[in-house]
């Protein structure tokens, strides 16, 4: 079975602060590992880094906790493994707060 997302990122709006998650579900044969990067405006986001307000659910989506304007821009899920590779892009768009 071929390494594919199934759920692929899509385009959101969120309000500044708003919790956000970008969906990344992968189908994938078992016996294969699969590896999952994401990417903001092309740079890898470093999940495991203390200053990265940001995790990985179960399901590999990426949850923002609590979302800037500095987060808005282009989003890209990558997977792969020894059954192929795949990619997904989005949009987030931050709206500022009402007062």
């Amino acid at each position: 079975m071929r390494t594919r997302i199934v759920k692929p990122v899509s385009t959101v709006s969120a309000v500044e602060g708003d919790r956000v998650t970008l969906s990344c579900v992968v189908d994938s044969d078992q016996r294969y590992t699969v590896t999952r990067r994401w990417f903001h405006n092309s740079s890898l986001i470093n999940i495991h880094s203390a200053s990265t307000e940001a995790v990985t659910d179960d399901d590999g989506s990426l949850v923002l906790l609590s979302v800037s304007k500095a987060d808005a821009g282009f989003y890209m899920c990558m997977v792969e493994s020894d059954g192929g590779r795949d990619n997904s892009t989005g949009w987030l768009h931050v709206i500022g707060k009402s007062l």
